[in-house]
């Protein structure tokens, strides 16, 4: 079975209509900074086709157990969603047009995108809120791109690289948490009372990895247990109101982060849409 999920959706998030604006802005952001990298990629002497706007699957992350009944019933754990958003990204003009290449012409391409990486001569560096350090290189197309869009390319790094890494802070601290420990006990005897001994949703989810001959209606029937549990049990709402104060701690701390990312977004907006047609 494909991996198991794809996209994060947290608690406490923007209302729909909000989210939504969110979405359509990092869409024209990203449409953009693909413009200017194939841009400087031309100036190199090189060529790449556009990258191709993602469908729009439903594709979902949810880092505490399944708990929507009616996306469960559709989409088990989302394998259907993410063999599709393989089978785009394997059919995309992009990558068709980088598997037709001689090998040396997709290397020079790469690494003209994509630079040496910390290797490089020049580079961009960013501490983590983990406390580990990412570098990359800053003479790269994509590097040339985003100081095109943002201005300050060591900034935009180094703020994208910690705001993106949120999250992760703040599951794990609701993983750890008493309260979520002692719901996940509530869950698993939902569980077992449906046939299904876990003590975690995790290990469910490893189940289907690995059992052979694992069947699409067994995952679905396995993940609408989980989402069923998840509610009638408190799991799902114990993790909510847990995700919402840890996040808005998180938050908090990293407050000047979050709002120079969104300076930096909105005012790269206007230098976007000066280059796509669809603003």
């Amino acid at each position: 079975m494909a991996g198991l999920f794809a996209v994060r959706v947290f608690a406490g998030s923007a209302p729909a209509a909000k989210a939504e604006r969110i979405s359509a802005t990092a869409d024209i952001l990203d449409s953009a900074r693909s413009r200017l990298a194939n841009d400087c990629l031309a100036r190199r002497g090189l060529t790449l086709p556009d990258e191709v706007a993602a469908s729009g699957l439903d594709l979902r992350e949810f880092p505490y157990g399944v708990d929507d009944v009616e996306w469960a019933t559709s989409h088990g754990y989302g394998t259907d969603l993410m063999d599709q958003a393989e089978r785009e990204r394997k059919s995309s003009p992009r990558k068709l047009f980088l598997d037709g290449l001689p090998p040396a012409r997709r290397a020079a391409i790469l690494l003209a995108m994509n630079g040496a990486g910390p290797r490089s001569t020049s580079v961009t560096e960013a501490r983590l809120p983990s406390g580990g350090v990412v570098r990359r290189s800053s003479d790269s197309c994509i590097a040339e791109a985003e100081r095109e869009l943002y201005g300050d390319l060591a900034t935009w790094y180094r703020v994208e690289r910690v705001t993106d890494n949120l999250p992760g802070i703040w599951v794990a601290e609701v993983l750890a948490d008493p309260a979520y420990r002692s719901a996940l006990g509530a869950w698993a005897t939902c569980m077992r009372g449906r046939g299904y001994h876990y003590d975690n949703p995790s290990k469910a989810h490893q189940d289907l990895r690995t059992a052979p001959g694992a069947t699409r209606e067994r995952e679905i029937r396995t993940a609408v247990a989980e989402a069923t549990c998840a509610h009638s049990s408190g799991l799902a709402a114990t993790a909510r109101g847990l995700e919402q104060r840890y996040a808005a701690s998180v938050r908090t701390k990293y407050a000047d982060e979050i709002e120079t990312r969104r300076r930096l977004e909105e005012a790269a907006v206007p230098r976007a849409c000066a280059l796509l047609p669809q603003c």
